[in-house]
């Protein structure tokens, strides 16, 4: 006991009597940026434009940052400065229109390489284009869960677009931006199944894989949801919607006309009173039909030059 009692007070005069030495390295002063070589400020400045607006200085444009540098001693303040230009500026610039315009729209396009491999907007639209003929057809042959999970693609792909001059115009942030990326069809046919899913948006968004908890809670979150949605049907969207309906009064003499690609349908009758309305539904001749065919739901009444020309054409003999 005794031993290790006089261990315990050795050891503690050993700590408490050593002595902290102030180390000091003669002639290691900062550098005077004034003195940095021409060739360095230029490969600067020529680093700066690529990363910020994904382009090469143009040589005034290289002349007069130097000489901007140069006249600042290259300060620190000097550079913010130039950095903030090159994000900001609103000043026309041929071919860019402005830095902050060509800025924002390297973000986006950077954004899109990370996350869904640099797809353009073309690329978009293209799929934008599909999802909304789907649900047309969808909507036209009453499928409307169908249809309204089409549009719902279509418009995550339109949010998509729009994020440029969203965040361009501070309508979102960076954050916003990233998960309109991830949330949308494109994303899914990159990364297909849950697994993948799971694994990419961690990569993406954060850099590293998931752990194995964060993986096992996501994937459930997930595939949770997912049962729950691939069930639903007519009513159940409808019951979802219930409470924010509003229904139309239609007077006695007054016709309704709408779009029929719109989500419509009929609900029981649980008013004192009987009631009954008559469905006129007009489509062209040559717009898709779903399980309601012509002569059998839809009947014939007149004909459009437009169609009549279409009936009247010959496909071509090819040999």
């Amino acid at each position: 006991m005794n031993n290790k009692i006089g261990y315990i007070i050795c050891f503690l005069i050993l700590i408490l009597s050593c002595k902290k030495e102030t180390l000091i390295i003669g002639n290691n002063n900062a550098p005077n940026y004034s003195e940095i070589p021409t060739i360095l400020l230029e490969n600067y400045i020529n680093r700066l434009y690529i990363d910020l607006i994904g382009r090469e200085p143009l040589d005034i444009e290289m002349e007069n940052d130097v000489l901007y540098l140069r006249d600042k001693d290259v300060a620190l303040e000097a550079r913010d400065s130039l950095i903030l230009r090159l994000q900001f500026d609103t000043t026309y610039i041929a071919g860019d229109s402005s830095y902050k315009l060509a800025y924002f729209h390297r973000i986006y396009d950077m954004v899109k390489v990370r996350l869904i491999e640099g797809a353009s907007n073309g690329d978009i639209s293209f799929y934008m284009s599909n999802h909304y003929f789907d649900y047309e057809v969808d909507s036209v042959a009453g499928n409307l869960i169908e249809a309204q999970k089409h549009l719902i693609k279509y418009f995550r792909l339109k949010n998509v677009i729009d994020s440029e001059t969203n965040y361009y115009n501070q309508l979102i942030n960076i954050k916003e931006m990233h998960r309109r990326m991830i949330y949308n069809s494109i994303y899914d046919e990159i990364n297909m199944n849950t697994f993948n899913f799971v694994n990419a948006a961690y990569d993406n968004l954060l850099f590293r894989y998931p752990t194995q908890n964060e993986f096992n809670n996501s994937y459930s979150m997930i595939e949770d949801n997912f049962k729950v949605m691939s069930d639903a049907n007519t009513d159940d969207l409808y019951e979802s919607v219930k409470k924010e309906v509003k229904w139309i009064d239609i007077k006695y003499g007054e016709v309704l006309i709408f779009n029929q690609a719109l989500p419509h349908g009929n609900r029981v009758n649980q008013e004192s009173e009987s009631r009954w309305s008559m469905n006129c539904r007009f489509k062209a001749v040559f717009t898709p039909y779903g399980d309601k065919k012509l002569g059998e739901f839809f009947e014939p009444i007149s004909l459009k030059p437009a169609s009549i020309s279409g009936l009247n054409y010959n496909l071509p003999n090819l040999k």
